[in-house]
């Protein structure tokens, strides 16, 4: 077992990935590596000291998710990457600007893709000197760009209207970059939308009105996950802390019981319909009135009033979950670590963990499914830790004749 290796790249248009004519290796035609000009991933793992990912759910709050971003801290002594030097110096002179696509893979698998946001430069009087790239993903354009007014939709499922927005002149979102799950929740017909709506909070929306998830993936795609995708037992795997053949170690577990997504009153609203309001009074008698409103595009009343139930459903009692678990990936196998990394936002897992395990066990372990909501990597020489926020998986669908979901009594027969 060993630290996997992790390859950065920055798209610049270097003079040793372009084609150059008659030159053995880069003037071959039709290869693949030396392009005719233009942008191209180039691999600056060589210079790269430590990099640290953040994607998903800022906050425990949170039912929305984020903007990813990456902090990659490069070796910058030779002046490789110096704004102000020319090609003498560095074969990227006049490169070093925002916008830049970067890519980070670890053992080939995707970790994060986005594009540069800033450039900032440490120097010591002792010689030392580091750029640090900030990065953020997708998320960060589409919060920069707004509709104009002459957007009406007309009535459509939910992944529809992802797409239909996506696809306007003003946001022009590339189809090969987008993962849109076909939606459950009809959306009502739209007058012109307000002037300068912003696109992410309008795509928020309409995950809301679905129940379902809209985030950046790993790829650097935009994706829509409907609230009917929901896991099945076969493609999960355990974390779990007894060594049991068939699962994954880790080094930290966090688990918390308290009041933060605790809500006993439930307000659903749309565009044209009246607010529905469902509350439960023995939650309420025990910790007082919670309230949180859900505004939506939903095209019913019923609709609404089936999401506000839904809603009530999951979250007017507490619960013990785990919230976090992080992995050291040096220390697992190479099976093991294939199967950590190829882990997604809002996939399911399993987590097995028995308080005092090691030094005096009482009880049964706690074994819960849980929904990835967060994960964080901190990668650096001789070491890859991956943090993985976790949600309960009470809103998981039954799934008829499957081992785990298709118990009842212990998931939701969603009736909207």
């Amino acid at each position: 077992m060993s630290t996997p290796s992790t390859t950065v790249e920055i798209a610049f248009n270097s003079p040793f990935n372009s084609f150059t004519l008659d030159d053995a290796t880069k003037g071959v035609l039709d290869n693949t590596n030396f392009t005719l000009g233009g942008d191209v991933l180039t691999d600056i793992t060589q210079y790269v000291r430590a990099v640290d990912v953040r994607r998903g759910k800022s906050r425990i709050l949170d039912d929305l998710f984020q903007t990813g971003t990456a902090n990659l801290v490069l070796d910058n002594r030779a002046r490789i990457f110096d704004p102000t030097v020319g090609t003498a110096v560095s074969p990227y002179a006049g490169q070093i600007e925002p916008r830049r696509e970067v890519s980070i893979k670890t053992s080939g698998s995707a970790v994060y893709n986005g594009q540069i946001t800033d450039w900032n430069f440490d120097y010591s009087l002792g010689g030392d000197a580091t750029a640090q790239v900030l990065v953020a993903d997708a998320f960060a354009a589409l919060s920069q760009t707004t509709l104009s007014t002459s957007f009406a939709p007309s009535s459509q499922l939910s992944s529809a209207r992802v797409e239909s927005v996506l696809s306007r002149p003003e946001v022009a979102w590339p189809a090969d970059r987008r993962s849109i799950a076909t939606g459950n929740a009809t959306l009502s017909a739209a007058t012109a939308t307000p002037e300068n709506t912003n696109v992410l909070n309008y795509l928020n929306t309409v995950a809301i009105s679905e129940a379902g998830a809209f985030f950046t993936n790993k790829e650097g795609d935009l994706q829509f996950d409907a609230r009917n995708q929901a896991p099945t037992s076969l493609a999960l795997f355990t974390f779990s802390d007894d060594g049991a053949a068939l699962t994954v170690p880790y080094t930290e577990i966090q688990v918390e019981y308290g009041s933060e997504l605790l809500f006993n009153r439930i307000v659903v609203t749309r565009d044209g319909g009246t607010d529905q309001i469902v509350s439960d009074a023995t939650s309420q008698a025990s910790y007082g009135v919670l309230t949180n409103t859900l505004n939506t595009f939903l095209n019913t009343d019923a609709d609404s009033l089936a999401l506000a139930n839904f809603t009530l459903g999951l979250r007017k009692d507490p619960v013990v979950r785990f919230s976090s678990l992080t992995v050291a990936l040096e220390a697992l196998t190479t099976t093991q670590q294939g199967q950590v990394l190829g882990l997604e936002l809002n996939d399911v897992v399993t987590v097995k963990f028995l308080p005092s395990r090691a030094f005096s066990p009482v009880g049964v372990a706690i074994e819960q499914f849980c929904f990835i909501e967060n994960i964080e990597h901190s990668i650096q020489v001789d070491r890859h830790r991956i943090r993985f926020g976790l949600g309960a998986t009470a809103r998981a669908l039954l799934i008829l004749d499957d081992a785990v979901f298709g118990k009842l009594d212990d998931n939701k027969l969603l009736g909207f």
